[in-house]
């Protein structure tokens, strides 16, 4: 019999590998959609617009589910986490600064749907989109540190480095951008914070099914 917490260590590992496997298979599958929707009476431009459009458009019902799933299988997968590495110092503080910021992503779109042209809306949208773009590097990044300090150079210097780029191109360029040039061009930084999260989280799970000891039967 194996317990429910290394079943939970189990799937949330399948989890971490397969997301980004996901993401690369329905990026590829609707990238030629995503060109020919209409947006404010203009096609999709990843040049100028940001991907919070789609949240916006005649996709915006399918997208925002597809956002608030995934988001909600990566705090899952981000609790076996928690579990597999022993949820201590600053890993716990990075994995609550994690799941804080994909609760604020679903909420981000889910505010979208109410009025998206109101101005309250795009308010609370941006409010929120903030709190995403920022708290997932920081928290990617405290656990890279964690990793370092308990010397698994590998998982540690590999987070700090994607929790910096991510930052990079999500709070600092992507932010700054739209507060200084409006949504012109913020897809493509967007996209790639995203590829860096994604990475980081396939990282984590490969670890966690190369190392997870289950056992066979529990008196």
């Amino acid at each position: 019999m194996i317990k429910s917490s290394d079943k939970q260590i189990s799937i949330a590992g399948f989890l971490g590998v397969f997301i980004f496997i996901i993401s690369i298979f329905v990026a590829t599958k609707y990238s030629h959609s995503f060109q020919n929707w209409y947006t404010t009476n203009e096609f999709f431009d990843w040049h100028n617009m940001a991907i919070s459009h789609i949240g916006v458009s005649n996709l915006a019902i399918p997208f925002t589910i597809i956002v608030c799933l995934v988001s909600l299988l990566i705090i899952y997968f981000i609790t076996g986490v928690k579990k597999h590495y022993k949820n201590k110092g600053l890993l716990k503080h990075g994995t609550s600064w994690i799941i804080t910021g994909f609760i604020a992503l679903m909420l981000a779109f889910i505010f979208l749907l109410y009025k998206p042209n109101s101005t309250m809306s795009i308010a609370i949208h941006f409010l929120f989109a903030i709190v995403y773009f920022t708290s997932i590097p920081v928290g990617i990044v405290m656990i890279g540190i964690h990793f370092v300090k308990k010397r698994q150079a590998y998982l540690g210097y590999s987070s700090l480095i994607l929790g910096i780029l991510a930052f990079i191109f999500g709070p600092i360029i992507c932010m700054g951008s739209s507060i200084l040039f409006g949504d012109k061009g913020v897809a493509i930084p967007e996209f790639i914070q995203i590829v860096c999260e994604d990475l980081w989280i396939t990282l984590l799970g490969i670890d966690i099914l190369k190392n997870k000891k289950v056992p066979l039967e529990i008196s």
